[in-house]
């Protein structure tokens, strides 16, 4: 799927959301800085696509950009994170990702959350976040874990271990799993 389309589908889901507490038309979302986030990661993802002498020039702009979108935003999410569409950030500033996490689809991230590998030991591999997972603000999934489909991850939790699916993963380091029953998209929990 190409970016363009995955921000079509970011875009759809943030205003479904942001109807669900009043009304929000497309074009506000110009004003909405969390959604600014997605959409210059689409944008890098969109470079990535084109061929060389075009991607080299989309290259240059972005690095332009760059400092005031995460200025504005104060997130960072880098170039290469494998993020799948319906991507949501509410509350952004803090949010921050390594070039290779993988996300799946329709995940909500909330402030602070940090995703990527251990400390300085870029070994350890990068986490794995499944479809339809909630970050809630300030978690810690470190290093080449599993968050299962439709896990929640808790406030200020540190994960270092696989989170099976359905599940809300709390405490420093997380290990305290409870089941969540009748499992339909855990994307629409809010703080």
């Amino acid at each position: 799927m190409t970016a363009l389309k995955k921000l079509a589908i970011d875009t759809n889901r943030y205003l479904k959301l942001l109807n669900e507490n009043g009304s929000c038309h497309r074009w506000e979302l110009l004003f909405v800085i969390d959604y600014w986030t997605v959409v210059f990661h689409r944008l890098q993802e969109f470079t990535m696509e084109r061929p060389a002498g075009i991607r080299h020039l989309l290259k240059m702009i972005i690095w332009c950009i760059k400092p005031i979108i995460e200025g504005l935003t104060g997130s960072r999410i880098k170039a290469g994170s494998s993020i799948g569409p319906g991507f949501v950030v509410f509350n952004s500033f803090g949010v921050t990702m390594s070039s290779t996490t993988v996300i799946g689809e329709n995940c909500t991230i909330y402030s602070g959350v940090f995703v990527a590998h251990k400390a300085n030991d870029k070994n350890s591999g990068v986490p794995v976040i499944g479809n339809g997972v909630v970050l809630m603000s300030g978690c810690k999934v470190l290093g080449g874990v599993s968050v299962g489909d439709y896990a929640v991850i808790g406030a200020n939790s540190v994960v270092l271990t696989d989170v099976p699916s359905a599940t809300i993963a709390t405490g420093v380091p997380a290990k305290r799993f409870t089941q969540i029953k009748g499992v339909r998209e855990a994307s629409h929990v809010r703080n």
